[in-house]
């Protein structure tokens, strides 16, 4: 009997906790209520979210509901509710309603969790990261009492709830884990515990003498207690489900009599029976579930470490195409400068060359006209000699004149003799001096010539200098933009190949996000921007490269003109060289023609003089005493200027002399000069041609260049740019799927976890419970009566506790509980520092959405 007892106790329990989904009348609005609620660590509640859904089977109908949520939000429509006597009445055009709110009521259950190290209790936030013996205790208790008449008197009953724990216990952090009731499934990683609790049902049953002798055997605890070794303790969310409605077979509610009692308990077998075979296969389909989901996660964490290449390679895209279009713009001025440049270059290098031709036709009438003035001198110099020579002879004379003065009174024969040497001497001086006065008018002509020469020359020579320096700007100018411009290009052709490079790696992740499904509308506009992105640098390097090519070719004309230039520089200053050095033979040549001049003046003077006395001394020779004295005083004059007079023919001989030379060496360099403007003029014509060519291509050359710019500009600004601006937008995505990934992959976890518990329930109870108990049922069915009666004012509360909020009048309600706890998490700096930081001060309100939205999910 005692045996019947324990299963008609049991059969009753069970009877409360079996349950299906309640059917509607299709003229009943339906109203399903979900609860959220955010626990500490201790189970205390911090947050209480409800999210109400309304379904009517018809539309454009006005919606009468009550509720005392506050801040209440439409969640799929625009439609506002309407307070009216005390009712929130919706005005929809469609079926369903979803709406959301906040409350502060209290929860019909109350959560108490208790931690436990070595003996000793301890808050939750000083034992994360710590080590030893720990104890987890988690109590429940119904706070939803109620006084109804059973057999006579008033009694206290409690709605029923059935509260699921499951909570996760990682096997690197618990080890030799124990619990006093439930259910532990373990794999490789992780412990997870479940556990149902019946808060309240002991409580209404407890006067119950047939509750009283068997309840240890109904194995119902009322807490779920776990011990364990811990190593740096850490423990997540804990889960807890709860829900009143816990609906019964019909045939089972309607049940007044024993045998009525009977037939329920055989549809109950049955259903059993059933709900065991699903179970089963539940299990099978949920651990494949599982096993595709840690498959499909895996994936998700791999789409999103392939978002931080993605992202380097566009800001490298980036980077890269800015600095392309900046080498562009500097390829374009540069080209615009290398025009002018070339421009000035041209007409330059001709003037120079024509300069140069200006300068050998003065050179070479200089040369004639030193050759005229070198004879002349040399000319000079001799007639200045004899010259000299004939005034020595007539100092010579007027000695001996002297002397035979002094013997006139002996013999007035050498008298005679003297005076006809005298005469022969002044004939010889006048004709010397006529001489003289022909070589200075020759020297004063070719110095004319000369000097013409030399202007000629120093005008040439500034034609040759100005020629020389335009020569030189322009190839200076032109090959430092040469260089600039291909510099440019060469770096801007290694940004393009770095370019061609990111977009390949850009397509290859975009390959592997093509492979994931509700990728196909962001991997086609990326594939769509990526080919247009290619085909625009491929452009870009096409065009660099012949750009490149033809700089390459521009740059050895440019040193070949540069050789050139060089070897007229080096003309240029032996010509200068020699120059100087005929300036100075030329200073000396005016130095002794001066010194010429000077001399022949005063030889004229005393020609003049000398002819004089000649002319007295002729007419009379009486006074020839008087006449010998003046003679005397001629001769003495004649002879320093006769002296001065061979100084002077000296210094003309050496100037001579040194002009020669330097006319030698002029000559000399003239001939290397003029095998230089050989090669000059030709350079000259080629480079003016040459130049001409470049400034026609340079108008073309700069369109292409602006235009290349001008797409860089637009790659840039309209493709890289836009690129670049949606990749926060894809990471924020990339991130919440991931999220969303983690918290599937642990709920699928937890609910295979569940789900082979059940199963395994499922079957001890079938085959232990409903099976035994329906054959032992008929040995004590009257001992059950006070227990039907309770257990039928249970089901009414279960049945009337619709809504945790309110619920409209014309309204059938169903609601759930969903509560979590926070996590208890230590930084592995604090572990070793010995201080902990809780886990709940790291998460966020995208956190508690993931929780809630994950929760609605499950349940709907």
């Amino acid at each position: 009997m005692k045996c019947m007892s324990k299963r008609v106790a049991c059969l009753v329990i069970a009877a409360s906790l079996v349950g299906t989904n309640a059917v509607y009348a299709q003229d009943i609005i339906n109203k399903d209520e979900s609860v959220y609620v955010i626990l500490s660590e201790n189970g205390e509640a911090k947050k209480t979210i409800v999210s109400d859904w309304i379904h009517s089977d018809e539309k454009n109908i006005e919606i009468y509901d009550r509720s005392d949520l506050e801040n209440v939000s439409n969640l799929k429509g625009e439609e506002l509710p309407v307070e009216k006597d005390g009712n929130l009445v919706w005005k929809v055009n469609n079926n369903d309603i979803f709406y959301q709110g906040h409350s502060d009521k209290q929860l019909p259950l109350e959560i108490k969790i208790t931690y436990t190290l070595d003996g000793e209790e301890i808050q939750p936030e000083e034992i994360a990261g710590k080590t030893g013996e720990v104890k987890i205790k988690i109590q429940y208790f119904n706070r939803e009492e109620h006084e109804v008449l059973v057999d006579g008197k008033m009694k206290k009953i409690y709605t029923p709830f059935a509260a699921i724990t499951v909570v996760n216990l990682p096997i690197d952090k618990f080890k030799n884990v124990k619990i006093n009731g439930g259910e532990m499934i373990g794999d490789a990683n992780n412990q997870v515990v479940t556990f149902v609790a019946l808060p309240g049902l002991e409580e209404s049953f407890e006067e119950s003498e047939l509750f009283k002798e068997f309840k240890e055997s109904l194995n119902l605890p009322q807490y779920l207690e776990i011990t364990a070794d811990a190593e740096d303790f850490e423990l997540g969310s804990i889960m807890v489900t709860a829900t009143p409605n816990i609906n019964i077979t019909d045939e089972f509610k309607k049940a007044d009599t024993l045998d009525e009692l009977m037939d329920g308990l055989s549809e109950l077998k049955d259903a059993s029976g059933k709900l065991n075979d699903g179970s089963s296969v539940l299990s099978e389909n949920m651990s494949e579930f599982s096993e595709k989901m840690g498959e499909f996660n895996d994936g998700l964490h791999t789409f999103a470490e392939s978002m931080t290449p993605l992202s380097e390679g566009v800001v490298q895209l980036a980077d890269g195409t800015k600095t392309a279009k900046d080498g562009g713009e500097q390829v374009a001025a540069g080209i615009k400068e290398l025009a002018q440049g070339i421009e000035q270059f041209g007409p330059g290098a001709v003037g120079f060359s024509q300069g140069a031709v200006k300068y050998v036709e003065g050179t070479k009438q200089f040369m004639a006209g030193g050759k005229n003035f070198v004879a002349g001198a040399e000319e000079l110099a001799g007639k200045t000699g004899e010259f000299a020579d004939a005034s020595l002879k007539v100092a010579e004379g007027t000695s001996t004149l002297v002397q035979g003065s002094i013997k006139a009174e002996k013999s007035s024969r050498e008298l005679s003799q003297g005076a006809e040497k005298l005469s022969q001497g002044a004939n010889e001086i006048a004709s010397n001096a006529a001489k003289i006065a022909n070589g200075t008018e020759d020297i004063s002509k070719n110095s004319e010539l000369l000097a013409g020469g030399m202007n000629k020359l120093q005008a040439s020579n500034k034609e040759l200098k100005d020629g020389m320096s335009n020569l030189s700007k322009g190839t200076g100018e032109s090959v430092a933009a040469v260089k600039q411009i291909k510099d440019g290009k060469e770096k801007e052709l290694q940004l393009i190949e770095g370019l061609l490079k990111s977009n390949v790696q850009l397509q290859e992740t975009i390959q592997a996000l093509s492979k994931i499904k509700g990728n196909e509308e962001l991997v086609g506009k990326l594939e769509v921007q990526l080919a247009m992105q290619k085909k625009a640098i491929d452009g870009l390097k096409l065009s660099s490269g012949q750009l490149i090519t033809g700089l390459d070719n521009l740059n050895k004309g440019m040193g070949a003109l540069e050789a050139g230039a060089k070897k007229v520089e080096v003309g240029f200053t032996q010509y200068v060289g020699a120059q100087n050095e005929l300036n100075d033979g030329i200073v000396k040549l005016n130095e002794g023609i001066k010194k010429i001049d000077v001399g022949a003046q005063k030889l004229s003077e005393g020609t003049k003089e000398y002819s004089k006395k000649m002319d007295e001394l002729k007419i009379g020779s009486v006074a020839l005493a008087d006449g010998m004295k003046a003679i005397a005083d001629g001769g003495q004059q004649l002879k320093p200027t006769s002296e001065k007079l061979v100084a002077g023919a000296a210094g003309l001989t050496e100037g001579a002399t040194k002009l020669n030379v330097g006319l030698e060496q002029l000559n000399a360099g003239i001939g290397g000069l003029s095998e230089g403007l050989a090669g000059l003029n030709e350079g000259a014509t080629k480079l003016e041609q040459g130049a001409k060519g470049i400034t026609e291509k340079t108008p073309t050359l700069v369109a292409g260049a602006e235009q290349v710019s001008e797409g860089l500009n637009k790659l840039y600004n309209e493709g890289v740019l836009g690129l670049q601006s949606k990749l926060p937008e894809l990471k924020a995505g990339v991130d919440q799927l991931v999220d969303g990934g983690n918290a599937l992959n642990e709920a699928s976890e937890k609910l295979e976890s569940g789900t082979k518990e059940l199963s395994v329930n499922m079957k001890k109870f079938h085959e232990e419970g409903i099976n035994k108990t329906y054959l032992e049922l008929d040995e004590k069915m009257e001992e059950v009566k006070y227990l039907i009666d309770i257990k039928d004012e249970i089901i009414k509360l279960s049945e009337n506790y619709e809504a945790f909020t309110d619920i409209g009048d014309n309204m059938d309600g169903k609601v759930k509980f969903v509560m979590k706890t926070e996590a208890i998490k230590a930084n592995e700096d604090d572990v070793a520092s010995g201080k902990t930081t809780m886990g709940h001060k790291k998460s966020s309100e995208k956190e508690e959405k993931g929780f809630i939205n994950w929760v609605k999910n499950l349940f709907n």
